[in-house]
């Protein structure tokens, strides 16, 4: 990232830390020129980055916050990251992160109410955000095909490890097998901050584990 601050979607710090908050929680502790908005004050368990949590927003949490205070907290000509799959249709400089589309494939997994606004609100959104980040090639794939949009708009940057599970060194790491069956390598994805978008900024080392 350059020296120039871009603004990233904190909402998920008011959510309970599991998959997606975590990734979410653990990239964000590692961008550290982002501004973090949120509708509330962080729950304890993101206490790596509380102090640095923004709170806007007044009465309003939610998807209401991030569709209608949110873009209103930045200016439009400031990049904007929204890391947990969803953010502001109303910001057009954005980076979005997708998941998957689970809701989209499998709706029955999810409430009615949950998968007809995903279906309706998430094709829109990956469709007039600057550029899309996903974690697999598999994922990429289905954003093109599902959401139609170009891919060159899509850049995948593999989910990483803790630093629990620190990376072999560079000459074991290329391909290994492991005791439970499994193969992993590094990859790594640059995203650069330029003339203030945000063109898929992350570096890291992500471990990939496929079944042998």
């Amino acid at each position: 990232m350059t020296d120039r601050q871009y603004a990233l979607n904190a909402r998920f710090v008011t959510q309970s830390l599991t998959g997606i908050q975590r990734y979410c929680y653990e990239l964000t502790m590692r961008l550290q020129n982002a501004r973090l908005l949120a509708p509330s004050p962080a729950l304890e368990a993101y206490e790596g980055v509380q102090a640095r949590v923004n709170v806007t927003g007044g009465y309003l949490g939610g998807h209401p916050w991030e569709q209608f205070v949110l873009p209103l907290a930045i200016s439009r000509r400031q990049a904007l990251f929204s890391p947990a799959g969803c953010g502001p249709l109303a910001h057009v400089n954005q980076v979005l992160t997708i998941h998957d589309l689970a809701p989209l494939e499998n709706p029955e997994w999810y409430s009615r109410g949950f998968a007809l606004w995903y279906s309706h609100l998430v094709p829109t959104l990956a469709r007039r955000v600057r550029c899309i980040v996903t974690v697999s090639e598999f994922c990429k794939q289905r954003i093109v095909e599902l959401l139609r949009v170009d891919e060159r708009k899509v850049t995948v940057a593999w989910e990483g490890a803790s630093s629990t599970f620190p990376p072999a060194p560079p000459m074991k790491c290329k391909r290994h097998s492991t005791a439970s069956g499994f193969k992993s390598h590094t990859s790594c994805s640059l995203v650069r901050c330029q003339g203030g978008r945000i063109y898929l900024g992350f570096c890291w080392h992500g471990v990939e584990s496929s079944i042998s």
